[in-house]
């Protein structure tokens, strides 16, 4: 009994045995007298859609036609098909003038699934649609109450929104501040109405810079008005730290925590503002991993070896893959400084093949100890920056703490050879050798000036009062006196040769 249809279970209750119940349905439904049949046809020319489903409406249809068949009056598919198209309504008009134009029949079950489809296309449009306003003829009880009858009274007033409550779907907005461009503002008197033509657009915006105090980010917001209206507005906590004003120049790699120590180090070394400063550079980057290396190091050496790191042309994946040779020298901002000597400001970056790409110094002897890893992010044509597994750490730049190499000490001129001195008689004369290009100092003699006149070749010996002159005797030393002033006269005389000559 579950299974049957409740307009029927009153009937097959009442049977005494199943032969009888199935008597009474086949009188029923199975009757195929042209009254049955009559009956029938006229009930399923009656059916439309109405406001049922495509399921009920279907289903229903098919429910007649059945019951025809069983009657021995059967619906052909195609009588069918223009019945059920035909009580669709207006809505189905457009899917059911293509399947009218089918060449091909549809069966039943076809219909249905494109009916359906339909049916569900049209739902989703409706959703998508405004909310239409509605507007109505207020009866004519309703419009004998005017505004100036209800004002004061607030009865009379409550009785409208009643009535109106009745006929419409209504909603307490609260009290009335605006309407239709007019400002509404109650008093003790009565309402005040009053009209601004104030379209001015203004913009405010501000951030608390670093407000939370857990993540160190900003929140920033911005309010946009139209005269005395919000038009838009915003508030947004910012992803990324609020940083220094240096730090803060230089954010390539500030979104990549395992760049972080590489990072902060080029902020610490300052080249960061070099490498802001440049249009087109490379950065060869090393993750935090494989940057202790440079802990313990001062900072002159970490500022040349990062330097050394940080290419003055733009270099991506591709081309490196593409080089012409197979390989290359590389100009880096370490080249720049003027710090570097030979080829310490220079890498060499080499295509090991299989899509491997090695970097390492371009100093003589240097091994590629620097294999690239990844791209990490770029610029197209602006800025690159790669990973490399390994920092690049030349000998020669990081052996010396000092950022600019000390010239060798400029050697003393050696000792010229000094002449025996002359006897006192034959000081006078100029030496033999006089007109010589070049004439020798005395040397030999035992007197500490021929020293001191090597450091400083225009000071004179020590004179005969000297205690210091020598150990020997007082005449010695006049004599080794005059001897360093004859040296003296002659290396006058050899310079105005020289430079007689000369012109």
């Amino acid at each position: 009994m579950a299974s049957v249809d409740i307009t029927i279970a009153p009937s097959v209750a009442s049977a005494l045995t199943s032969h009888q119940a199935w008597e009474f349905l086949q009188t029923t439904y199975a009757n195929k007298s042209q009254t049955r049949i009559y009956s029938l046809r006229d009930m399923l020319a009656k059916v439309t859609r109405d406001t049922k489903s495509i399921a009920e409406y279907l289903c229903e249809i098919r429910s007649i036609t059945d019951e025809l068949a069983t009657a021995g009056s059967p619906i052909s598919n195609a009588e069918l098909i223009v019945k059920i198209l035909s009580g669709l309504g207006p809505e189905y008009k457009e899917i059911s003038a293509a399947i009218r134009a089918w060449d091909s029949p549809i069966s039943f079950e076809e219909l249905f699934d494109k009916l359906s489809d339909h049916e569900l296309f049209l739902k989703h449009e409706e959703l998508k649609k405004p909310l239409a306003t509605i507007t109505a003829n207020l009866t004519n009880e309703l419009l004998d109450l005017s505004l100036l009858q209800i004002r004061n009274h607030s009865q009379a007033l409550s009785q409208t929104i009643a009535d109106l409550s009745k006929k419409f779907s209504l909603k307490d907005l609260g009290a009335l501040h605006f309407f239709l461009g007019v400002e509404v503002v109650p008093y003790s008197g009565g309402l005040l109405l009053s009209q601004s033509k104030n379209l001015d657009l203004h913009a405010y915006s501000d951030a608390d810079w670093a407000g939370d105090a857990n993540d160190r980010c900003s929140t920033s917001a911005y309010l946009i008005f139209l005269g005395q209206t919000p038009i838009s507005w915003s508030s947004k906590k910012q992803k990324t730290v609020a940083r220094s004003s240096t730090e803060a120049e230089y954010r390539i790699l500030s979104n990549y925590s395992d760049f972080g120590n590489f990072n902060d180090m080029l902020s610490r070394t300052q080249l960061a503002d070099a490498i802001n400063s440049r249009r087109t550079i490379t950065v060869l980057a090393v993750d935090n991993g494989n940057v202790s290396p440079l802990n313990g190091l001062s900072s002159d050496v970490q500022k040349r070896v990062l330097s050394l790191h940080v290419i003055l042309d733009y270099y991506d994946l591709a081309k490196l893959q593409r080089l012409s040779k197979k390989s290359a020298i590389l100009t880096t901002l370490y080249q720049s400084t003027g710090q570097a000597g030979g080829k310490e400001g220079f890498l060499n970056v080499t295509d090991m093949g299989g899509d491997q790409v090695a970097f390492g110094s371009a100093v003589a002897g240097s091994s590629l100890n620097a294999n690239l890893v990844q791209s990490v992010t770029a610029q197209p044509y602006n800025i690159s920056v790669l990973q490399v597994s390994s920092l690049i750490m030349p000998e020669s730049v990081t052996k010396s703490n000092t950022s600019t190499k000390t010239p060798p000490p400029a050697k003393a001129p050696a000792p010229s050879k000094a002449k025996p001195p002359a006897p006192a008689s034959d000081m006078a004369p100029a030496p033999a050798d006089a007109d010589s290009p070049t004439a020798d100092t005395p040397s030999n003699s035992p007197s500490p000036a021929a020293d001191s006149s090597a450091s400083s070749p225009f000071m004179d010996g020590p004179t005969a009062d000297s205690p210091d002159a020598d150990s020997h005797s007082g005449g010695a030393s006049a004599n080794v006196g005059k001897g360093t002033s004859l040296a003296m006269v002659a290396m006058i005389l050899s310079f105005g040769w020289g430079l007689a000559k000369m012109i």
